[in-house]
Order: structure tokens, then C-alpha cells, then sequence
């Protein structure tokens, strides 16, 4: 008995492979921009009638994603993608199992609200750079949008040389964690021993114990949204895969175009929206038009699709296109 007990507790709190703490990483970070595609579907499908909706994505994200969450949090004490993957988190310094009332704050800001801020700051970031190579910023503006820059390149490679510092001292054992976001979290990460109950045990216990419908419609709702949402993040990832793949394949498989004569190639270019000569030229990724970034940036965040071909888009979408002029 006692060394089934050991055996156990060693097992519980075994230490996770490297292998294992990337997979659920990656795993976690193919959540938003699965719910942005699916957005994207319904953007097209329902023609500007759930326009509400799309013009808080991020927020509607965040809310969901808070749920999601902090289900698994009372659930399984981990994340989504740590109980996909069978891990769970645990104190670091305490020898109790039970996370604190801090311990889940912030492994709640550092899985749904960090993220949130980090796109943000991502965006403004980007709209920096690109007023940065407009000619109508000052030169005291100018140095204000160079001074954050380099504040925000400073402060991201400091964050990347502490993953790496954690990376290397979890694969040498010399720090329990991966990732300095558990350590500031106050968890570690190891393998998880709550049994989930299967459709058997679940039904055997309405039918033959004679279980009131009350005490077993909590357990089959939560499985349903569990297993619903394992297999939706599995099935995304393979259509993601799937479709990068096809569409390589077909874009491989065209033929190549004539080029442009001469007097076609004109550098003097109109904006769609503007009608005069584009200044700051971006492209915008859904459609392939050309517009100045101040124009189509407007235009975008007021009806977010492309004002030629009305396919949805926002200002992400946007490349800055540098010409030889």
C-alpha cells in the first residue's frame, strides 16, 4: 500500500518533458486566430448583419477566452491547453496542491489578460511605424514615435532572453519552470491525476445507481463543452493545415503571367479612396488594392472591410510597400 501511494505521488508530481510544455504552448496560441478566422466566415456569410459583433472581436475573444479559461482553472487547475495535454498547476514553493487565491489572479491576467494588452500595445506598435514614414509627422513627433519604439524593442528583447534563460534552465533542471510567466504566477507545472468521467460511468450512474437528473446534468454539460472544445481545436489546426497546404498548391500550379509593357508600369498611382496621388502606399492583404495608410486605415476601422471589394479587413491587414522614389 505504501508503495502504490509513493508510486502515485511521484507520478503526480513528476516533472513534464520539454516536448510536452511547447506542445501545449503552441497549442494555446492557435486559439485566437482560430476564433479570428471563424470571424471571418461569419463576417462573409452574414453580410454586415452581426456587424455589433465583429466591431469588438478582440473583446468578445477576451470574454470567451476568460471563460474558457477559468472553467479549466476550477476544473482541472490548469489551463486549456495544460489539461488537453494532462498537466496541471501547483504551488512552487507551498507542499499543498491548492492554488491560492494570487496564484490564480494571475495565471488568469498572464493566460487571458496579458495576451489582450500584448495585441494592443502590437497594434498601436505597428500604426507607429507606419506614421513614422509619413511625411506629414514633425520632427517632434517623429522623435516621440522613435523614443517608444525603441522602448517597446527593448523591453521585447529582454522578455525573449528571459524565456530563453528559463528554456535552458528547465531542460537542464536547474528551475522548475519554462516560462517566466509561471514563476511570476507562483505555479509549476506537472502531470495531473483527476480522473474525468467517461459517457459510461456518467450514464451508469443515472440509470443503475438511480441518480437524480439534477446531480449528473452539471457532469454531462461540462463534458460536452470539454470534449467540444478538444475536438474543435484539433479539428482548426488540421484545416489550418490543410488548407495552407491546398492553397500552396494551387498558387504553385498557376501559371506564371505575361509581364507588364513598358507604358503600363506607371509609378503614379491614385488612391480609391482619395482619388489623388497615394502617399505612404500599403497594400491591403484581402484584396491586393493599393491605398494611402491614412485613407484605408479610416476606412477601415469605420466599416472594416475593403471599400472596392467589400471582403472583411481591419488594420492589420495593411503591408507598407517601399518604392524607389
Amino acid at each position: 500500500m505504501a508503495e502504490n501511494a509513493l508510486y502515485i505521488s511521484s507520478v503526480e508530481h513528476a516533472k513534464p518533458t520539454i516536448f510536452e510544455v511547447i506542445a501545449q504552448e503552441s497549442l494555446m496560441s492557435t486559439l485566437q486566430p482560430s476564433f479570428t478566422l471563424l470571424c471571418k466566415v461569419l463576417k462573409i456569410q452574414s453580410k454586415d448583419k452581426l456587424s455589433w459583433f465583429f466591431k469588438f472581436q478582440e473583446e468578445w475573444y477576451l470574454f470567451i477566452n476568460f471563460l474558457l479559461q477559468n472553467h479549466y482553472l476550477r476544473l482541472f487547475k490548469g489551463s486549456f491547453s495544460e489539461a488537453f495535454y494532462g498537466l496541471r498547476r501547483i504551488p512552487l514553493k507551498n507542499k499543498t496542491s491548492k492554488l491560492s487565491t494570487y496564484s490564480k489572479i494571475m495565471s488568469l491576467f498572464c493566460l487571458v489578460g496579458l495576451p489582450y494588452i500584448t495585441l494592443k500595445i502590437k497594434r498601436k506598435i505597428e500604426s507607429y511605424q507606419l506614421q513614422l514614414a509619413m511625411d506629414g509627422a514633425s520632427p517632434e513627433e517623429k522623435r516621440k514615435i522613435r523614443q517608444i519604439l525603441f522602448t517597446y524593442k527593448s523591453m521585447n528583447i529582454f522578455y525573449e532572453i528571459s524565456r530563453l534563460y528559463y528554456m535552458i534552465g528547465y531542460m537542464s533542471g536547474h528551475l522548475e519552470n519554462h516560462s517566466p510567466l509561471l514563476e511570476i504566477s507562483g505555479v509549476k507545472l506537472v502531470y495531473h491525476n483527476i480522473q474525468v468521467p467517461s459517457w459510461k460511468e456518467l450514464i451508469t450512474d443515472y440509470f443503475k445507481n438511480k441518480k437524480r437528473i439534477s446531480t449528473v446534468i452539471l457532469p454531462i454539460t461540462l463534458k460536452i463543452f470539454s470534449q467540444f472544445i478538444e475536438i474543435s481545436a484539433f479539428t482548426v489546426q488540421f484545416l489550418n493545415w490543410w488548407h495552407s497546404d491546398e492553397v500552396k498548391t494551387k498558387l504553385n500550379s498557376l501559371p506564371v503571367p505575361p509581364p507588364l509593357p513598358v507604358a503600363a508600369s506607371n509609378n503614379k498611382m491614385s488612391c480609391p479612396i482619395c482619388n489623388n496621388l497615394i502617399r505612404v502606399e500599403v497594400v491591403l492583404q484581402c484584396s491586393g488594392y493599393v491605398y494611402c495608410y491614412r485613407c484605408i486605415k479610416e476606412e477601415l476601422e469605420k466599416t472594416g472591410k475593403c471599400p472596392v471589394t467589400n471582403l472583411p479587413a481591419g488594420p492589420e491587414h495593411l503591408i507598407r510597400i517601399y518604392t524607389d522614389k
